[in-house]
């Protein structure tokens, strides 16, 4: 039998992976109340304030932390389906799009709950281009953590193993942030590691908006965290391709 075509499979796979998010209500509630949760603490660390460095720092690493958390399980949970499928030619890539498709919509509504509790309470830059920017900065953060909760997922042999190693892939990236080092970030290690991170590119973005900063460098930060996305789905793919051997 003739194996289905890239497209066809990235279909099924999609619809397959709805299916899997929408019979599982209360994990999808908890997906859709914990934004707003963190956001309300955001606004009240703020509250009746205007939005600070630490504050774009800290609206980055929640994006990042959710984004991750969505997607930490969500290949170790169904390896043996996956290893079963792949007898059958199942397309790797087809499978992490399937994944990143649809935990990227999840994302994008998640980053708007999360900014219209934390703007509730505090001051956030006003205007309707700026919110939506805001939006598009939380979303593209999320997203690429998306592509690290799966890389973690994919060498992950436990969802139990999946979950510890988020705040460990985490840390650092709140650790070597200019906001927090200063002056430090320019060491060798730090400058290195800190571009790297998804929370440098996402603070950059949020900042940006919040500073009325050049368009370009938001445009450059946004592009930097789609590399990363990318270079973590790669990682992933090439781990569930070393895994048939």
């Amino acid at each position: 039998m003739a194996r289905p075509g890239f497209s066809s499979q990235l279909s099924t796979l999609l619809d397959r992976t709805v299916m899997v998010y929408l019979g599982s209500p209360t994990a999808l509630l908890i997906m859709l109340v914990q934004p707003p949760l963190i956001g309300l603490i955001l606004g009240f660390g703020w509250q009746n304030q205007e939005a600070t460095r630490a504050t774009f720092l800290c609206m980055s690493i929640a994006a990042i932390y959710i984004g991750s958390m969505n997607a930490a399980t969500a290949i170790v949970r169904e390896r043996p389906i996956f290893d079963r499928e792949r007898m059958f030619r199942l397309s790797i890539w087809a499978y992490l799009l399937s994944k990143l498709a649809v935990l990227a919509a999840v994302c994008a509504g998640q980053m708007v709950l999360l900014l219209v509790a934390q703007s509730y309470l505090m001051h956030l830059p006003a205007g309707v281009w700026n919110h939506i920017l805001l939006v598009v900065a939380l979303t593209v953060s999320g997203v690429a953590a998306t592509g690290l909760g799966l890389a973690i997922s994919a060498f992950a042999r436990s969802s139990y193993v999946a979950v510890l190693l988020v705040p460990v892939l985490i840390i650092p990236q709140i650790v070597f942030t200019e906001v927090v080092l200063k002056g430090g970030i320019e060491k060798k290690v730090p400058a290195v590691v800190e571009k790297i991170t998804i929370t440098k590119w996402g603070f950059e973005a949020l900042y940006m908006v919040g500073s009325d900063g050049k368009w370009g460098s938001f445009a450059g930060s946004v592009l930097a965290m789609l590399a990363l996305l990318a270079g973590f789905l790669t990682l992933a793919a090439l781990k569930l391709r070393l895994d048939d051997r």
